[in-house]
């Protein structure tokens, strides 16, 4: 159970929990669509039965109010059932990732304090070391041999008590439980109902991991407006068209979208307004918005900014199409500097202080202070960083407000309006999730034959975590380095590129030179360890073919598989920011991720290549993914059946 921040009080909560409003949607429209997944489909009265359901079992197993409860589940109609069931109880969910590896699964039970588990637990969980907290079996939907009639449960404290933790990066190397209370919940509910008038007639997209808090943001906003929440496909998020079409033929009206994936969407060519595609408002976020959207798009693009301690979102703006902007000056940024993260919501306070903890002048930089009833309880069981980052407000002194420091440096401009810059520290954004390099050296260094590891974000418009390493003995190679991380670490946290270094740059102060290793050229990406794949010799590409070495069969496949090669080996090179590539080069161990897929693909497609994403994930060898997509030999089958499926 979580205690508040000493000395802080729980003021009476005037408005209804989140699972409160879902049962009282329930009670007015009980065959309305909740939550939808490709054909299935659970109404607001299934989905009350199944919150009963899963709160009564938590109840028979001892969970009471204020307790935290983990959720194992990924995206799927079950995950946000079970998570608003806990709620239900009057318990606060958090939500573990069954993908990640067990050793930081049970790191979060315990750090957490999860008194159940609801869902499937991998079995190296249970196994693992410690005593795993009771698991409640995820049924099926609806189902279940103890179906609740209670309301659901308020816990005790009202907007002070837990709603759900998650979890981000830790700069001490270790992850850190964020508790954001029912307040702060109820608070953002209640403004995107009312900046978008979400109602009963809206269908919201789905797309975040259960684990990151845009899934706050998409599933509670529009269940407690009485909208549907529908589940988007895998595949669609790892292809902007398909991304797009599918946003359009299921009729979504309002979605979130990360903004690194939400800029290749906005570059596609969309219906005419009001023909064919239902979608109304955009909202992104995650990272910092580079461009501004095209004129003539069917919907308004939001720009949205908000840390977890602050409840998914602090501040919003509307984004003007590029062509509604003065032309940039000489060297400035398509469209514009970068569109700003606007003006903060009703209630939340946002000042920009200095080092010294002043206001600093308008047109000036400074760090990000927040406060409000969004802020988050602080870190669960970390009384100590809690006090650190969540201060008493200065500018309101006796009141018991607090403000976040967000360490990110921004500047307000003369209409009230803030602008990003940076932040002001060693955390780095990767694919819109926000990382600390120490949580990734922490483990690094636990490797028994490395003595240093630096980890820094690349110096490019994108960056990728970059790790550089001392070995104590010879012989040590990158793909034991990543392997070993990948077995504790999620995949958001791994490093991409891994160097083995003689010794790690100082700088004259003998600190480590940050800013020389993230600016380091990635000459050097591939790995001397991967050697090319049978057939292909490094210096002579497509030796032999992709159907066999022997016939005409054979070397009409090879000069195939030659000739993709030569259109396949620019384009890697350009997605991977890399000036060469060798056949052997495995995708993903040169700084590859899901987001330069879907780069290689749509580039690929527009020099005439049938790629699709799974083709890069089934062969991640440069080599052998120009055999799987070369044009096939004369009588040969097609390995794609048809040219439709590689252009959604």
């Amino acid at each position: 159970m979580f205690d508040a921040t000493p000395g802080t009080t729980t003021p009476p909560f005037p408005h209804s929990t989140v699972a409160e409003r879902i049962a009282a949607r329930a009670s007015r429209r009980p065959d309305a669509p909740a939550l939808v997944d490709g054909t299935r489909t659970l109404s607001f009265g299934g989905l009350l039965s199944s919150m009963r359901t899963t709160a009564g079992r938590l109840g028979a197993r001892g969970v009471r109010p204020g307790d935290v409860v983990a959720v194992c589940g990924q995206r799927s109609v079950e995950t946000v059932a079970a998570c608003a069931g806990v709620m239900a109880a009057g318990a606060a969910y958090l939500v573990l990732d069954p993908s990640h590896p067990a050793e930081r699964l049970r790191a979060l039970l315990d750090d957490s304090g999860a008194r159940a588990v609801v869902g499937a637990v991998p079995p190296a969980v249970r196994g693992g070391p410690g005593r795993p907290p009771p698991l409640v079996e995820l049924g099926p939907l609806g189902a279940g041999s103890e179906p609740g009639t209670a309301a659901p449960t308020r816990p005790p404290g009202g907007g002070a008590a837990p709603a759900y933790v998650n979890y981000t990066s830790g700069s001490s190397g270790r992850p850190k439980g964020v508790v954001v209370g029912h307040e702060g919940l109820s608070h953002l509910v209640d403004w995107f109902q009312e900046r978008y008038d979400a109602g009963p007639g809206d269908r919201l997209s789905q797309l975040a991991r259960p684990t990151f808090d845009a899934f706050v943001l998409e599933t509670w906003t529009g269940l407690c407006a009485g909208a549907s929440v529908h589940i988007t496909p895998d595949e669609a998020l790892k292809d902007p068209e398909l991304l797009r079409d599918w946003l359009c033929h299921a009729g979504i009206t309002l979605s979130f979208v990360p903004t690194p994936l939400a800029e290749q969407l906005l570059a596609l060519d969309w219906p005419a307004p009001g023909a064919a595609c239902a979608l109304r408002d955009l909202l992104v976020g995650g990272d910092r918005m580079h461009r501004r959207p095209p004129a003539g798009l069917p919907f308004r693009v939001h720009n949205n900014y908000g840390p977890t301690e602050c409840t998914v979102v602090a501040t919003c703006w509307l984004v003007s199409p590029a062509d509604e902007r003065p032309v940039p000056p000489a060297g400035g940024a398509a469209g514009g500097e970068p569109p700003p993260i606007g003006r903060p919501l009703p209630q939340v306070t946002a000042h920009v202080l200095g080092p010294d903890g002043t206001p600093v002048p308008v047109g000036t930089t400074g760090e990000l202070h927040l406060g409000g009833p969004q802020l988050a309880h602080g870190y669960a069981g970390r009384p100590a960083g809690t006090a650190r980052a969540f201060r008493p407000d200065p500018f309101r002194p006796g009141t018991g407000a607090r403000l976040y420091a967000t360490g990110d440096l921004v500047r307000r401009d003369a209409e009230g309006v803030l602008h990003y810059l940076g932040r002001g520290d060693d955390q780095i954004q990767i694919r819109g999730i926000r990382v600390e390099p120490a949580e990734t050296e922490t483990v690094l260094r636990a490797h028994p034959a490395l003595a240093q590891a630096v980890v820094v974000g690349t110096d490019e418009p994108e960056p990728r975590l970059a790790a550089f390493v001392t070995t104590l003995r010879d012989g040590v190679g990158t793909r034991e380095i990543h392997d070993w991380a990948a077995r504790r670490l999620p995949e958001f946290l791994l490093p991409s590129l891994v160097t083995v270094v003689p010794e790690i740059p100082l700088t004259p102060q003998g600190k480590v030179d940050r800013a020389a290793l993230s600016r380091r050229p990635l000459a050097a990406a591939h790995s001397p360890e991967a050697p090319p794949p049978l057939g292909y010799p490094a210096h002579s590409p497509g030796a032999h073919g992709a159907h066999g070495a022997d016939g005409a069969d054979g070397a009409d496949g090879a000069d195939g598989a030659a000739a993709v090669l030569g259109v396949l080996e620019p384009l890697w090179c350009e997605v991977l920011g890399t000036p060469a590539a060798v056949p052997g080069d495995d995708f993903f161990e040169v700084g590859g991720d899901s987001l330069r897929v879907i780069r290689l693909v749509s580039r690929a497609r527009r020099q005439g290549l049938r790629l699709r994403p799974e083709d890069v994930y089934a062969h991640p060898v440069l080599a052998d993914l120009a055999r799987a997509v070369a044009p096939p030999a004369e009588g040969t089958p097609a390995p794609h059946s048809a040219p439709e499926e590689a252009s959604p």
